[in-house]
């Protein structure tokens, strides 16, 4: 069955006008709010002769109460989840952290399945929790941000599906990781939390107290708070109207997504399947508000709900499997009963995936396609199958030390620091290693050692792998800790007085990566003020990318008319310098989003232009998709034609 599924910009696109239809539910829910109160107070003022029902002045007041209190309340739980991040969410779920020392073999094989996924993404591998007390089978990302995202799965999907289904489950929730669901659910609970502030409210009111004999009585607000719960309900109504709405159409572009990851519909098929056999259930009390984050209802709906957050498990299916029929197959009684019993007391064990696709590592020296258009699609789409693939061999052929390493923040450190010695100048190797003498211990030295031996037979992409999977032990580092941490590996890269392309590449990653819960504030909405820094990057990525001045020329030519700008604007390789080259990064990473992903297009044009790129052309693509971020897929073989290295 062929499947068409959006690039990551197409993406965007709906991202974007699914966005909108969010806001614009949410202010014509408000509206009507405005008119229903005003009707009836317009009622209440001429029923009581309190001001003229002409008179402009109570129903402007009314409609600003509304909107303060709706609008206030909507806006401090933004904050509240902005400031609490995606741990906030998950942790207010009751889930618990997965810590790969202590995982379970289940649990060690949902967290290959993450990382492998992650890498063929190009993004940070998110933290991974388990909702431990719940038995249906269910996952949900949440994040503002790829480089924020956390993943959790109940325990019924760790239990009740294979490594396959595992897969499929994750690469939907891959889905809304990258094409920025999470962001727009994010803002859905808080908007949600708005609506209902006025149901809250009038139960607050008409709630009786209690008199000076300890008899409970009515409260002379009983009347308003009854007001408060009838426009509450109308709130709610709309609110979980606006829920459904956004909710049922990520859920249709995440299942595509996921088939086009895995090229296994039967996977996911099996997902959904097990779900309809079992169920999706969790018992936490606070689910309803965050019904809409996850693969598959968390609370019991009818058929033909107006309100259900999913599509129907059937209709999912038989977009893969048309003949697909009910009944779905039902759990065994004695697996549900023993995980019943068992999930307060499950202990941990580690069980390494044995990857079954071994073979000669490839490493590319050029790629090569028919046409800038095909380039800028492919790299601009979702992960490939054969990205999965390829990430999956990868962590399978990490030596089971630095494996374990890169869970521990200390050791991660040392792997990091190996991927920066030099391979070949040894005298400027040993001089490294001589720096960390002074300030690490033994064991750092021995991973280190241990790393360099095995990264100086990896591709420079596979020493950006090892930053994606770097990240959840990163993110376990203090603040004054990744300072420390920058400064040794600034200090490393200036030992022998210069700075390498791929130095400036991995280190600026590494700064991105550690900076991870900084909120992003855009500053530019518009070419105009970044003209100079736009003329620089195009400029740098030209030359870059190519050795005479005459193609350089005609690479800046293909990405500055993406942008407006005129051949005049090209500067000359002297005036490029890697100095220059951050400074105009640094503007572009203050640029708004869809300006971002106008620049990214612009950049992707620029290194197509002569229908190749080259790996440092490709890892300076990487790093403006990290800045932007706006991951992209980097495996490219099933478009190319690749030149091996023998």
């Amino acid at each position: 069955m062929l499947i068409i599924v959006p690039s990551f910009f197409e993406y965007q696109k709906e991202s974007r006008r699914a966005s909108r239809l969010l806001w614009l539910m949410f202010f014509a829910g408000v509206g009507l709010l405005f008119v229903s109160a005003n009707l009836v107070l317009g009622f209440v003022l001429t029923f009581f002769h309190f001001y003229s029902a002409q008179e402009i002045t109570p129903y402007a007041l009314n409609s600003f109460f509304l909107l303060a209190l709706i609008g206030g309340s909507a806006f401090s739980k933004w904050q509240e989840l902005n400031a609490d991040g995606p741990i906030g969410i998950v942790l207010g779920l009751g889930a618990k952290l997965l810590e790969p020392s202590l995982a379970t073999e289940k649990e060690k094989k949902l967290l290959n399945v993450v990382e492998e996924m992650a890498i063929a993404a190009s993004i940070s591998v998110p933290e991974v929790f388990v909702l431990e007390r719940e038995i249906g089978i269910n996952a949900f990302a949440a994040g503002l941000a790829p480089s924020q995202a956390v993943l959790a799965v109940t325990r019924g999907a760790l239990e009740f599906l294979n490594r396959d289904e595992l897969q499929a489950l994750v690469a939907h929730e891959f889905s809304h990781i990258l094409n920025g669901d999470m962001n727009r659910n994010t803002k859905l609970l808080a908007l949600l939390h708005g609506f209902f502030v006025l149901t809250n409210l009038g139960s607050w009111l008409i709630e009786p107290g209690k008199a000076s004999d300890g008899r409970r009585q009515g409260t002379p607000f009983a009347a308003i708070g009854i007001l408060f719960l009838i426009f509450g309900w109308l709130c709610q109504f709309w609110g979980k109207l606006v829920q459904a709405s956004v909710a049922r159409r990520q859920e249709d572009l995440a299942d595509a997504s996921a088939v086009q990851f895995t090229r296994n519909a039967k996977a996911l098929v099996g997902v959904l399947s097990k779900i309809g056999g079992w169920n999706s259930l969790l018992s936490h009390p606070a689910i309803l508000a965050y019904r809409h984050f996850f693969i598959a209802s968390p609370i019991s709906v009818k058929k033909l709900d107006l309100f259900s957050t999913h599509p129907p498990l059937l209709e999912r299916i038989r977009k893969f499997m048309p003949g697909f029929r009910e009944p779905f197959p039902l759990m065994e009684s004695t697996t549900i009963q023993k995980l019943q019993d068992e999930i307060k007391n499950s202990q941990s064990s580690i069980k390494i995936f044995a990857d079954e696709q071994r073979g000669k590592r490839k490493q590319l020296e050029t790629i090569r396609l028919m046409d800038p258009e095909e380039i800028s699609r492919k790299l601009a789409a979702l992960p490939s199958l054969a990205g999965v693939q390829a990430a999956r061999y990868f962590i399978h052929n990490l030596p089971a030390s630095l494996d374990v390493a890169l869970k521990d923040p200390y050791s991660t450190r040392a792997i990091l620091a190996a991927a920066l010695i030099s391979k070949s100048e040894p005298s400027v190797a040993l001089e490294q290693r001589t720096y960390f003498q002074k300030f690490e211990n033994a064991d750092f030295l021995k991973i280190l050692d241990e790393a360099v031996e095995f990264l100086n037979k990896t591709s420079k992409g596979s020493l950006l792998s090892i930053l994606d999977l770097s990240t959840p032990a990163l993110r376990k580092l203090s603040k004054s800790q990744r300072q420390e941490f920058l400064a040794h590996i600034k200090a490393l890269v200036a030992i022998d007085d210069q700075i390498s392309l791929f130095e400036f590449i991995f280190s600026r990653i590494l700064v991105q990566k550690l900076q991870l819960h900084r909120h992003r504030v855009a500053d530019f909405y518009a070419i105009r003020p970044l003209l100079k820094d736009m003329a620089v990057l195009i400029s740098g990525l030209a030359h870059f990318g190519n050795a005479s001045d005459e193609k350089a020329r005609s690479a800046f030519l293909a990405g500055a008319h993406y942008l407006g700008l005129s051949e005049k604007e090209f500067l000359s390789r002297e005036e490029i310098t890697l100095k220059v080259f951050d400074q105009s990064l640094r503007s572009m990473a203050r640029a708004s989003i869809p300006l971002q992903r106008k620049i990214l297009e612009a950049c992707i044009y620029t290194v197509a232009s002569d229908s190749m790129i080259n790996p440092d052309e490709l890892e300076l693509l990487r790093l403006l998709s990290v800045l932007f971020e706006a991951p992209m897929a980097k495996n490219l073989e099933e478009v190319t034609l690749i030149k091996e290295i023998a």
